[in-house]
Parts: C-alpha cells; sequence; structure tokens
C-alpha cells in the first residue's frame, strides 16, 4: 500500500463522539433504551435516521412509531449498533468529502439487497451486519480517488467497459483494492469484527 493511501486514510475523520459514546454504551451493556434515546435525541439527523428506519417498509408496522425509546426498543441492541455504525462512518465520510449523493443512493440498494439475501439464505442473525457490510462497502473507492485520482479514474472506466470488478485491477496497479481500504476504515472506527 503507497504512502499516499495510508495518509488518506489516516486523514479520515473518526466516528462523531456522541456516535462513539453511545456504541461503547450499547457494547457495555449496562445502558437502558431510555439512556440511549435521551443520547440520541441530541442529534437530530440521527434522531430522523432512526424514525425514518422503524418505519420503512422491512418493519411493516400497522402504525408509525414517533417515540424514540420505542424505536430503539424495537431496534434492539443489534439494530442500533448497526444503526450508529451507518450513520456514524456517512457522518466521517461527509466530513472529509462533501456529500456523496450517488455514493449513498447505490450503497443504500445494496444494504437492503444485503439484509434481504442474509435472511433468504437462512441467516436472519446477521441480517444487520450485512446491511453495514452492503451499505459501507465501496467507502475505499474515496479513499484511492484521493490518493491515485488519475489512475482510479482510469481502473473504473476500464473495468467498466469491460463489464469486470475493478477491485483485482486496484490490487494489481496500486497493491490494494477498496475492499481492503474499507476494512482498514472500519478497524479505525472500531467497528465489530463482524463488520470488516
Amino acid at each position: 500500500m503507497s504512502i499516499r493511501i495510508a495518509e488518506a486514510v489516516e486523514a479520515v475523520p473518526a466516528i462523531p463522539e456522541n456516535i462513539r459514546k453511545l456504541q461503547e454504551m450499547l457494547t457495555e451493556g449496562g445502558a437502558s433504551f431510555g439512556q440511549v434515546a435521551t443520547l440520541i435525541q441530541r442529534d437530530l439527523a440521527l434522531t430522523a435516521s432512526l424514525l425514518k428506519m422503524v418505519n420503512g417498509p422491512q418493519y411493516m408496522l400497522p402504525r408509525r412509531i414517533s417515540n424514540i425509546q420505542a424505536a430503539c426498543t424495537l431496534l434492539g441492541t443489534k439494530g442500533l449498533r448497526a444503526l450508529l455504525s451507518s450513520y456514524g462512518a456517512q457522518k466521517a465520510i461527509e466530513d472529509r468529502y462533501g456529500r456523496m449523493d450517488e455514493l449513498w443512493h447505490h450503497a443504500y440498494l445494496c444494504a437492503c439487497y444485503a439484509r434481504h439475501l442474509a435472511g433468504f439464505l437462512g441467516h436472519p442473525e446477521h441480517a444487520e451486519d450485512a446491511h453495514v457490510g452492503g451499505l459501507l462497502h465501496d467507502l475505499g473507492k474515496l479513499v484511492l480517488l484521493e490518493a491515485h485520482p488519475d489512475l482510479t479514474r482510469g481502473i473504473n472506466e476500464y473495468a467498466a467497459a469491460q463489464g469486470i470488478g475493478g477491485n483485482p485491477l486496484e490490487r494489481l496497479a496500486l497493491g490494494v483494492g477498496h475492499t481492503r481500504i474499507g476494512a482498514l476504515m472500519a478497524k479505525r472506527w472500531n467497528f465489530p469484527d463482524s463488520i470488516m
């Protein structure tokens, strides 16, 4: 891996402090959903993300939920950790690179497919991790673009023209692919091993 790539990975901001604190509370297991809900409510965008998730089609609730503690209880610890990982990564990336609507649109589609595949293949217990993995699978591309923009664009164009994935070409040309870089970013953010 080149020095420029390593420096670009290190330059990606940390997960926001409020998200890190919530993740710790959930990992340590001593916090109630009421305590977690109180901290979530301090972040309007996180609150909106939580309510959007629980009122989305995957839960098919008979009525909309607007109570944050009820939403936390419905998601459970594992679902909340997945939400926090996704939200925290998006915030860190947008702090560094700005809004990336096209990237996030693609990422959310992949996350939905990954969640459904986990259930379809008989592993519903891995659905949350699959969702987060699908959401974050291409984040390493941003680091490659920052470190080696011309070469990365050339690889992407060639891969698209040939109808192949770019990761093997990235490894040949740069010594590392975007998936490995994404794993390094997840490790830097202290994500669980199941996501890396």
